[in-house]
């Protein structure tokens, strides 16, 4: 029993606030409460027999004398009720999915309980900090927007509320959160049917049509039937064609065009469902009874069968006309005959329409022929028409109070993989799957994991385009049919623990069946991650790394890169021929979900040095001129153009721009072949990574290394193994560190198959060894200190196999291939250049006058030009190798080679001081080799070879983790075929009304914010006409009142000038009158 408190005042009810009820105490402490005011109002009762038992008192003495009304609520008097307690200290909120559909007004009492202290050590004191109260709200909400549709409760208590929900008629979708500091009880009892629970118990509710939706489809139906069954009565068919008309067509629309278009669509909708429902040949009569039913006879002439009431609706559908021109005889003649016809075809259908006929009861007869079919499942025939009727997209559909309930219908799917244990810190692919989408649709993708770090990522293949988010969650999106599909791709991140294997699941919400399905049987689960990582090396072009892929086969790969810097701001590309196919910016780290990459028919590895030498020359042209120009105009890609990106066949052919050219015509002629040329490219941004001291000191020394080991493989006269290479990076396959092994090219050529076999035989190299050296370089997880950056490319198990990784050296190998040949065409021509060099540096160094110049040894002479000739070397390659990016050094590579490097850098040193000192020359001492202590290891599984992992796995059982999809093949036959088409166009016919819907809200939301518009321009100019009036009517104030003053001003002035002119006037006077006098006492005074 719950207590209710109303205010003082009377009030509208309302959804939210308005009817919180206060609890007085817990259950037992009610009921005890509850009983001792029953037994003391029932002493009062007896002592006061004699008063009589009805009071009348008026509504305003009502709410003077009684301040509270108590209503108390007796759970076991609902029909349904709902109990649910969680006890567990936690700061989010539980989840309360509510289904609820009915044709009258919905009450639901709500109570809530909140446990927001446990024990003394929660009681409440001065010191101790504020308790927040438990938290309830219930929200309405649609999965096709992230915004609730309105908040119907919220209940803020310390012990226990309660509050009546009011919605009104239809199906609704609730949201209550629940939220308390240690434990909370909800009980919810209704008179109405509901299901409350989480959301897989929520959800299947709301696929089937609502209750309104059904109640509006049977009224049709059985109007329907009563015109049928009334046919062939003369007084009963008017009132049975006018309830007709009042069950599909319930609301006046008041629009001529809008009204004969709903019309159309209803007649339309009926044919086809009294067609469906012949399952054996119809009668010979079907089309002429139906046309006398509805009386319409350019109904079924109008409209083509093959065509969906959505094209009829949108597009105004016709028939065809023939291009063939008729002279105006033959049009007037075919003109008069159409009109003799039409009007003797009318005259039978008003006489079949007519009672009591020969026509009328023939026609009678088949409609009772055809309602006998249908009266046998009337519900799901009534289902039908009137969905085939919302699916026409008609406005007029808008008027049906049903319409309303299409918010909450929806159709939901899941797909399922499993994931193996991860260990902490680990970056890894869930889920990549395309899914093909048959009908534009409004799409919800939900992801359900226990991994705390989990994003979803949806690509659109035509576009490239990735569906918006926000908060790295998928929203509600328009999904339009395309070709190759949608990729959605599912990446998690470890965190600091370890995690154990687990299910993952996607949940797709959509409107309607069919929903997008995958492109494949079973989604795939395995995932190889291959693993570059290496040293940040500043350079002019801000680029951090740049490598190339070929796939012989051809694949969706995800790209992931991750710098050591976490603020860094960084650009990942793939640019395929130098153009900008799909880019993504990051801060710390940057993700392409997928990308498919078009296989090449012939690996380049197993090409001649020769041949790869002619395909990568590319004579009087400066490729970084290319580079330039075609990356800095990204926004002249078109997609439509492009191979690489997307899901597309291997098999469809490139263009022009896209081919690699060879110059000699024979030999490409002979071998023909097409090489796809991709590049993933890093860029840093807005200077977000700067070094310190320490961090560009030891880039130095990379650097310097860099120039050591390229002169080391030109002296030895070997092409020199790219710095990027599998072999001097870790690579990692399905979450482990598995190394790449070592690949030299030799100057001749070697087949593919003795390629495969040395890199089998050969020792792959995944950490540093540990050497005794002073210099050595270490890995990032010893040193995190020094700035790295990782790159990770995700494929599937099966498809690892074919893809090639490696350092974009173009440039490099195009500058040492031009230099091979000139020293092949002109020998000697480096030492010469040498020689020439150093000749013209000479004559810059000033001589010591005291004592001649000794000549240069052979030996110093040799070591210096060697020297000059490294470093030309290293700085056309590390010129060049800007874009190449050439100069950096895996962290990975052996400690001996550092140590020889090391070694070789302080004798050259040595060599240069002894060369340019003033003394006399000395001979050299001997050099002595320092013995290297390599610690030797045991071998481990990374260290097998791919054979002898294969030959281990052939005698495992698999047969147990492989999934069918039925237990028996079923043959594709034409009825099979023809079923499949019926259905897809069933469904084709189901999302344009959807669309149409959508449309139709937009514009009547765009009539809105017009008429707003003009809302509110007229209320702001009716305030400025207003405050116009108020200012005039202040101005004339003023100018009254300024008048006034003028005057009185005036009239001031006036009188000041009389008075004035008076006293000037009197001064005058005496002046005048004493002047005679003094004639006179002058005159006397002679």
């Amino acid at each position: 029993m719950c207590p209710l408190a109303f205010p003082d005042e009377p009030s509208e009810p309302a959804l939210a606030d308005a009817h919180q009820l206060e609890a007085i105490s817990l259950e037992r402490d009610l009921i005890s409460l509850t009983t001792a005011t029953l037994d003391k109002s029932q002493e009062e009762l007896a002592v006061n027999e004699s008063v009589s038992k009805e009071i009348w008192l008026d509504f305003e003495d009502f709410c003077v004398c009684f301040h509270h009304i108590y209503i108390f609520h007796k759970p076991n008097s609902y029909c349904l009720n709902f109990q649910k307690s969680e006890f567990k200290f936690m700061e989010e909120r539980v989840p309360y999915y509510l289904f609820v559909d009915s044709l009258k007004p919905i009450e639901l009492l709500v109570c809530f309980s909140a446990l927001v202290r446990w024990g003394e050590s929660g009681a409440l004191t001065k010191e101790s900090p504020p308790v927040e109260p438990g938290l309830l709200t219930a929200e309405a909400i649609t999965w096709k927007s992230l915004k609730p549709l309105s908040v119907v409760l919220r209940i803020h208590t310390y012990a226990t509320k309660a509050s009546m929900v009011r919605l009104p008629v239809g199906r609704h979708m609730l949201l209550f959160n629940a939220y308390s500091p240690v434990g909370h009880a909800i009980h919810v009892c209704s008179m109405t049917t509901f299901v409350i629970g989480d959301e897989d118990v929520v959800l299947p509710n709301f696929e089937p049509e609502s209750y309104r939706f059904t109640e509006q489809s049977v009224m049709i139906m059985k109007a329907i039937g009563n015109v049928i069954a009334n046919f062939k009565d003369r007084g009963k068919l008017p009132a049975a064609l006018r309830d007709l008309q009042a069950a599909h067509y319930p609301i006046p629309l008041n629009n001529k065009e809008l009204t004969l278009q709903h019309f159309r669509v209803f007649h339309i909708s009926l044919w086809r469902l009294m067609k469906k429902s012949q399952v054996a040949k119809p009668p010979l009569n079907f089309k002429f009874a139906f046309r006398a039913m509805v009386l319409d006879t350019d109904l079924l002439d109008s409209f083509s069968e093959d065509a969906s009431l959505a094209e009829w609706v949108d597009l105004k559908y016709s028939m065809p006309v023939n291009e063939k021109e008729y002279s105006p005889e033959e049009i007037a003649a075919a003109v008069k005959i159409q009109s003799m016809w039409k009007g003797n075809y009318v005259r039978l259908l008003m006489k079949a329409r007519t009672p009591e006929t020969k026509e009328n009861i023939s026609v009678a007869d088949t409609l009772q022929k055809i309602w006998a079919v249908l009266e046998m499942n009337l519900e799901q025939y009534a289902l039908s028409l009137l969905r085939l009727m919302f699916k026409s997209k008609c406005k007029s559909m808008e008027s049906y109070p049903c319409y309303q309930d299409e918010e909450t219908k929806l159709a939901f799917a899941d797909h399922t993989v499993n994931y193996t244990d991860q260990p902490p810190n680990s970056w890894f692919i869930v889920f990549r799957e395309t899914f093909l989408v048959p009908q534009d649709i409004i799409l919800l993708p939900k992801v359900y994991t226990t991994l705390q770090i989990c994003m979803l990522h949806v690509i659109n293949n035509d576009t490239l385009e990735q569906v918006p988010k926000v908060f790295q969650k998928v929203v509600p999106y328009l999904y339009s049919k395309n070709k190759k599909g949608y990729t959605f791709v599912a990446e998690a991140y470890t965190g600091d623990s370890f995690v154990s294997g687990s299910r993952w699941k996607l949940r797709l919400i959509g409107s309607y069946n069919p929903l997008p399905f995958l492109a494949r049987d079973t989604p795939c689960s395995t995932f190889t991650i291959k693993e570059i990582r290496d040293y940040y090396i500043p350079n002019d072009k801000k680029i951090l790394f740049r490598y190339s892929i070929k796939v012989t086969m051809a694949q969706s790969i995800t790209i992931q890169v991750r710098t050591s810097k976490p603020d860094a701001f960084i650009k990942l590309q793939v640019l395929e021929s130098e153009e900008i196919i799909m880019s993504t910016v990051g801060k710390g780290q940057a993700l392409i979900p997928a990308f498919y990459f078009l296989g090449n028919e012939k690996a380049l590895s197993s090409q001649s040095s020769k041949q790869v030498l002619l395909t990568h020359t590319l004579p009087k042209k400066e490729p970084e001129v290319l580079t330039k120009k075609k990356a800095g105009q990204p926004g002249q890609k078109s997609f439509k153009g492009r191979t690489g990106g997307g899901m597309t066949e291997t098999g469809m052919p490139l263009l022009e721009e896209e081919v690699m050219s060879v110059p000699t015509i024979e030999e490409n002629s002979s071998t023909p072949q097409q090489c796809y040329k991709y590049i993933i490219q890093c860029l840093v941004l807005f200077n977000s990574w700067p070094l310190n001291e320490t961090q560009l000191t030891f880039v130095q020394a990379l650097k310097d290394m860099e120039k050591i080991d390229i002169k080391a493989h030109v002296e030895k006269h070997e092409e020199p193994a790219p710095m990027g290479s599998p072999d001097s990076h870790a690579v990692s396959e399905g979450q482990k560190s598995v190394g790449m092994p070592k690949t030299t090219r030799k100057g001749k050529e070697r087949s593919a198959e003795k390629e495969k076999s040395a890199r089998e035989k050969q020792t792959p190299r995944f950490e540093p060894q540990q050497m005794q050296v002073p210099t050595a370089a270490h890995s990032q997880q010893e040193d995190p200190n020094k700035p790295y950056w990782t790159l990770r490319l995700v494929s599937e198990h099966t498809d690892s196999e074919y893809v090639d990784v490696k350092k974009d050296t173009e440039r490099a190998d195009e500058i040492r291939a031009m230099k091979q040949a000139w020293e092949t065409t002109e020998p000697g021509r480096a030492i010469k250049a040498s020689q020439a060099r150093l000749k013209y540096l000479t004559q810059f160094i000033k001589k010591p006058p005291e004592t001649s110049a000794p000549a240069t040894s052979p030996e110093a002479l040799s070591v210096t030009q060697s020297q000059i000739k490294s470093s030309e070397e290293g700085e056309q390659a590390g010129g060049t190798g800007k874009d190449a990016d050439t100069k950096e050094l895996p962290p990975t590579a052996a400690g001996s080679m550092l140590w020889k490097k090391w070694q070789l850098t302080k004798t050259l040193s040595v060599l240069s001081k002894a060369t340019s000192s003033e003394s006399s020359p000395k001979e050299e001492p001997p050099r002595k080799e320092i013995p290297v202590v390599v610690q030797s290891r045991s071998p481990t599984i990374l260290e097998t070879s791919p054979q002898q992992i294969r030959k281990a796995l052939e005698f495992l059982d698999f047969n147990h983790y492989v999934r069918k999809t039925a237990d028996e093949a079923v043959l594709q036959t034409d009825e099979l075929s023809k079923h499949q088409a019926m259905q897809k166009a069933e469904e084709i016919h189901q999302f344009r009304q959807y669309r149409a819907r959508i449309l139709s809200i937009r514009d009547i939301d765009q009539e809105e914010r017009v008429k707003l518009k003009d809302e509110v321009l007229d209320m702001y100019g009716e305030m400025r006409d207003s405050v116009d009036e108020a200012r005039q009517k202040i101005f004339d104030i003023r100018e009254e009142y300024r008048n006034k003053l003028l005057e009185a001003e005036r009239l001031r002035m006036e009188a000041l000038a009389a008075q004035e002119a008076a006293v000037k006037l009197e001064a005058e006077k005496k002046t005048a009158a004493s002047d005679p006098q003094k004639k006179k006492k002058g005159g006397k005074k002679k």
